[in-house]
């Protein structure tokens, strides 16, 4: 009776069992294999969401540091920009108040710097005792001002000058050097009349350049964007 019942066994092993598909029907050990197949790749795709969860967080916690960051710096820029401008308007008040109390405000040292390159005045003692010495500006080339280069606008005013109480050489009085006087001021008015209309100029000249060089970073900066797309 064992025997038989052994061989039934060995027989039933052998004999392939068919599903109602038409393939065959796997024993146990096929379906927990097949059982733990599944729960291993369900158990990755836990993981996989696990970790993408935590990566997700900490990126949000990167790019809320950066915007708060960004935030407070431009907190800032703004502070520091309203402090600057009040010492700005702090140093023009003082260099305003200093320039009404000294003769040589800004205006009148770029007259006087102009009239230096022009050659209509004379250069103080004091500026001569800091500066070369006439021999040593000769050597260089440059032209040394003497007596005999002085304007004929100057030697009028001179003679004006020394004549402003109206009395002539003869004792007699004037009319024509009140004139004179009223001539000479109208030639200096005309003169600073054009040193602003030439500053104002240039004024307008470098405004114009520093737009073209906006412009033109502009241009690259969009240059730059569609080659980086082009790439990507």
């Amino acid at each position: 009776m064992l025997k038989e019942s052994k061989k039934g066994r060995v027989e039933e092993r052998k004999t392939v069992k068919v599903d109602e598909t038409g393939y065959e029907e796997k024993g146990r050990r096929g379906k927990e294999k097949e059982r733990k197949k599944e729960t291993k790749k369900q158990r990755k795709k836990e993981e996989e969401k696990e970790r993408t969860k935590d990566i997700n967080k900490e990126r949000k916690k990167v790019e809320r540091k950066k915007r708060w960051k960004k935030e407070r710096k431009k907190g800032r820029k703004e502070e520091r920009k309203k402090e600057r401008k009040k010492e700005r308007k702090n140093e023009t008040k003082k260099g305003r108040e200093e320039g009404r109390k000294k003769i040589g405000s800004r205006k009148m040292k770029s007259r006087l710097n102009q009239e230096r390159k022009e050659g209509t005045k004379e250069r103080t003692n004091e500026e001569r005792k800091e500066g070369e010495g006439r021999k040593e500006r000769r050597k260089k080339g440059v032209k040394v001002r003497t007596n005999e280069h002085t304007s004929e606008r100057e030697k009028e005013r001179k003679r004006i000058v020394n004549n402003r109480d109206g009395d002539d050489d003869d004792g007699n009085d004037d009319d024509d050097d009140d004139e004179d006087d009223d001539d000479d001021d109208d030639v200096h008015d005309n003169n600073n009349n054009n040193n602003n209309n030439n500053n104002n100029n240039n004024n307008k000249k470098k405004k114009k350049k520093k737009k073209k060089k906006k412009k033109k970073k502009k241009k690259k900066k969009k240059k730059k964007k569609k080659q980086t797309l082009q790439d990507m």
